[in-house]
């Protein structure tokens, strides 16, 4: 691993934990309201724009994009962000602005997660306890799609086509699910040690924590080759890319956050001193509650504070 630098930061302390973060902010049209979300695309035999800003978004929407992800790769900030907050005691949104909080309805016999992801209407919940389960909602209809049974499954990450890529910390292995009602799995990478936190960078880089042995791993998704980004970690847990494409990494073992740059290794600390790293109970695995790490489209960053129940916002002082 490369040198340790520190970055200034702002942090303004919340009430809950473990967020997954959507831009979910909401913005109107003729046609109704769009989640920003949302998967979005250009029409066939379209052509593109004059003006500079659209023609870049015209672009980009040669393959669908959220709207958020349109936001981070344009620069054009969406303003809104709402955190999406996997809570053991009941899943909430949360307003970093306001402070609102808004429980989530979940149908009858959904237990208690440990992570979540959203792509739009769905939502994928992974409860590591009692029975090791995913489940994936329709959250308009209130009603699960499908179960999927892993051994200790840990944060989801949705894919375009609405697969999920999962970590099963007990199994050693990142498994994805086939999208709709399947239940089809498939391994695409084996022989980990206590993988748990997961970072998509785009449909070919997967970049996976490995707490047992404090290794950053980054997974081709297209040839399933896995390469050692970092080691030596202490009991890393959640993952986010930053929109400059730094993969933030909760280091629970030193109670710091960090920054990586995954084609140098360098590593920068962000913050230290944080409430993280609560310990499990017994027949529970080691990182028990993960921490969580989420980034908007400003690249304000959101860390859950599993210790103290808080979410932390840090916003990057430009030097």
């Amino acid at each position: 691993m490369a040198h340790d630098e520190k970055a200034e930061t702002e942090v303004e302390e919340g009430t809950f934990m473990r967020p997954y973060l959507l831009t979910g902010g909401r913005t109107r049209s003729e046609a109704g309201e769009l989640a920003v979300e949302a998967m979005v695309a250009v029409s066939a035999g379209s052509t593109a724009p004059d003006d500079h800003d659209l023609a870049a978004i015209y672009a980009l929407c040669k393959t669908p994009n959220s709207i958020s992800e349109i936001s981070a790769k344009c620069a054009m900030p969406l303003g809104v962000a709402r955190v999406l907050v996997a809570d053991l005691w009941g899943n909430r949104w949360f307003d970093p602005d306001s402070g609102a909080r808004t429980m989530l309805t979940l149908p009858a016999g959904v237990t208690a997660s440990s992570s979540l992801a959203a792509q739009g209407d769905t939502l994928a919940l992974a409860s590591i306890w009692p029975f090791g389960l995913l489940y994936v909602i329709d959250t308009q209809a209130n009603k699960v799609i499908k179960t999927a049974k892993f051994e200790s499954p840990y944060s989801p990450v949705f894919m375009l086509d609405g697969s999920l890529l999962v970590a099963d910390y007990g199994a050693g292995t990142v498994t994805r699910l086939a999208p709709g009602k399947s239940r089809d799995k498939t391994v695409v990478a084996s022989d980990l040690q206590g993988p748990l936190g997961l970072a998509l960078d785009g449909e070919q880089h997967l970049y996976i924590s490995e707490y047992d042995t404090g290794r950053l791993a980054q997974l081709d998704l297209e040839s399933g080759t896995v390469v050692t980004i970092a080691a030596g970690l202490q009991q890393p847990e959640g993952l986010a890319m930053t929109g400059d494409g730094h993969v933030l990494v909760a280091e629970t073992g030193t109670r710091r956050l960090l920054s990586i740059d995954p084609a140098t290794g360098v590593m920068q600390v962000i913050a230290e001193n944080l409430a993280i790293g609560l310990a499990g109970g017994t027949d529970l695995p080691k990182p028990f509650l993960p921490t969580g790490i989420a980034v908007d489209a400003a690249d304000n960053i959101y860390v859950s504070a599993d210790v103290d129940n808080a979410i932390y916002k840090l916003t990057l002082m430009m030097q």
